[in-house]
This record gives C-alpha cells, sequence and structure tokens, in this order.
C-alpha cells in the first residue's frame, strides 16, 4: 500500500530522527574513548528514553491534528447548502428526472437505488420517498443512499488525506521507535520502515554504530521535502471577481522565477472548485482561505492521478519552465 505520510516529511520529524543520529554519535565517541561501560549504559538508556518521548509527542499531536482536521472537515460539510449555478439547468435536471422516473416500475426503482455509483441529489430521493413512503424495501434502499450523501465529506480529498495520517500514527502507536517510517521515491511502496529501537536496547561496538549512523542518514537524506504552504499569504484573498487564466499558466508553477502562490489558488479555484455547494462561500463565518488552498491542491493532486492526459500536460508545462531556466543561466 502506498502511503503520503505527509507526517514524516516536516521538519520536526526530520528533527527527531537527526537527535537519534547525534545520540548514536556521541555513543560512538565514548566507546572509542574506553568510557566506562556503566556510564555508556546509563547515556543510552536516557538517550532512548528523551528520543522516544519527544517522539511519542510528536506522533500524538500529529493524530490530534489529524482528527481536527477531519471534524473540521466534516463540520463544514455539514453545514453546506446547495447552490446552483445555472437554476434553468438544474430545473431541466429535473424535468429529466421526473420522466426518468414516470416510466419506471417498481423493480426499476430498486435497480436504480442499488446503484452504488450514481450519486442522488435531495430532490431525487425526495421524490422516490414521496411515492414508497410504506414500501420497506425502497425505504432501506434510500436510508443508504441519504447515508452516503450524508457522508460525502469522506470523500473529500484533503479529508482522505487526514484520515490517511490517522491511520497511520494510530496503527504505531504502541509501537514507539520499534517501527520508524522513512518516506523515500525510490522505495517501490513510497516508504521504509527501521526499527530504531534495537540499537539502543543492547551495548554495541563502535564500527556498528558507524553503520547504523551511515544507514539512517542516508535515509534521512532521502526523505523528500515537503513544501509547506504558508497560511497568512491567504488571509487576505477573497475572490472578488472571476479571473481567468490560460491553461497552465506559468505563474502556477513553483519552478517559474514568476511563480504566485495568489495566482495558483486564482487558477486552481477557477478550474477545480467545489461549485455545487456553498461550502466555500468566502461570506461564511468559518471560510478559511488556507483550508480552501488545501481543498483545490487535493483537487489537483487527485486529478494528477486519475487523468493521465491532464498529468502529462502539467508535466510537459513544468518541464518547459525548467528547460527555459536553465538556458538563461547558461
Amino acid at each position: 500500500m502506498t502511503l503520503t505520510l505527509y507526517f514524516a516529511k516536516t521538519k520536526e520529524y526530520k528533527n527527531i530522527i537527526q537527535k537519534y543520529i547525534d545520540a548514536l554519535t556521541e555513543w560512538r565517541r565514548m566507546v572509542e574513548l574506553d568510557i566506562r561501560p556503566e556510564r555508556i549504559t546509563e547515556f543510552r538508556k536516557n538517550a532512548k528514553k528523551e528520543i522516544l518521548d519527544v517522539y511519542n509527542a510528536y506522533r500524538d499531536k500529529k493524530i490530534d491534528e489529524a482528527r481536527q482536521q477531519m471534524e473540521t472537515i466534516e463540520k463544514r460539510y455539514k453545514n453546506t447548502r446547495s447552490v446552483y449555478s445555472d437554476p434553468q439547468a438544474e430545473i431541466l435536471r429535473r424535468q429529466d428526472f421526473d420522466l426518468e422516473f414516470s416510466a419506471m416500475e417498481y423493480n426499476d426503482i430498486v435497480e436504480l437505488l442499488s446503484d452504488e455509483k450514481r450519486d442522488f441529489t435531495d430532490y431525487e430521493l425526495k421524490k422516490i420517498n414521496a411515492h414508497y413512503r410504506r414500501n420497506l424495501k425502497i425505504q432501506t434502499l434510500l436510508d443508504s443512499q441519504k447515508l452516503k450523501r450524508k457522508e460525502q465529506y469522506k470523500n473529500d480529498p484533503e479529508y482522505q488525506k487526514y484520515f490517511e495520517e490517522f491511520q497511520t500514527l494510530q496503527a504505531f502507536r504502541g509501537i514507539g521507535l520499534g517501527m520508524v517510517y522513512f518516506p523515500s521515491d525510490e522505495a517501490p511502496r513510497g516508504y521504509i520502515t527501521e526499527n530504531l529501537e534495537l540499537i539502543l536496547d543492547s551495548e554495541q561496538y563502535a564500527h556498528s554504530l558507524s553503520n547504523q549512523i551511515q544507514k539512517v542518514g542516508r535515509l534521512l537524506g532521502n526523505i523528500p521535502t515537503m513544501k509547506d504552504s504558508n497560511s497568512t499569504v491567504f488571509t487576505k484573498v477573497l475572490p472578488a471577481k472571476k479571473m481567468e487564466f490560460e491553461e497552465f499558466d506559468e505563474r502556477i508553477f513553483e519552478e517559474s522565477p514568476n511563480y504566485d502562490i495568489t495566482i495558483r489558488f486564482k487558477y486552481l479555484k477557477e478550474r477545480l472548485d467545489d461549485t455545487t455547494t456553498d461550502r466555500w462561500d468566502f461570506t461564511r463565518d468559518d471560510y478559511d482561505a488556507y483550508q480552501h488552498y488545501q481543498y483545490l491542491q487535493g483537487r489537483h493532486e487527485q486529478k494528477m492521478k486519475n487523468d493521465f492526459r491532464y498529468k502529462q500536460r502539467y508535466i510537459s508545462a513544468k518541464n518547459a519552465i525548467i528547460e527555459r531556466k536553465n538556458e538563461e543561466v547558461k
């Protein structure tokens, strides 16, 4: 299973791994100086406790953050109402459904409601409910579809990101340093796990400590850098008017000297925003521009995974910018 492991790409996480390397380096120095074994043992045990305490505190903090973000996203969906950018088109859709519904018999309705791939609107569910109030089977199917609609937040890319973080962090909550994740672009699954606790639990020779220092240092160096967006950039970003951008405008790429995160926000909003609800209406009291940007980034990443042609065009545009920049340097 491929995991994104955002929590393992932060500066704070890397500092914990570096703390482990520093402890092993000091331990090796003590061995090479032939320090008394009891002093080395005391240092080793204290180092293990200190690193484990910091690691566990970080993990628990990230679990709480993920839980809070999931609750925020769920609440935002529950406080959302449907909006129609084109009321006339909505009227036509309802008329089409009315026509479809009028031609259906009982078995057709059962088959329709059993279709897991179909997303029903409130209007469609209410229409079916009005005609089959006393039919137990259809009421059961309606309840299932209503629950699915009620839990739409679970399909939100940002919610899925935090849910994955939450599950992963919870899974090794009691393992401590026995299974530490190292994200890696080179690994088939996208990560490698290491038992950092094993070497701290027994006496070691200087050469074995050197090997472990080199190994963990290499794994630390291979952790991809996560580019954190500064949330303060978005505190005053309000979509006062609709702006139009050419596909893959140069300013949306971080590799471009003309990169502008505000432009990228507006560009993604123009193409990937949720236009069916008021979830991201900036006049709402709970509107958060940074969270809005994170949602749009998630939609973009999802599209990169699911739309091969989109991904090709995006990468091609980015590579063209990199090539131009390299030519200018020459």
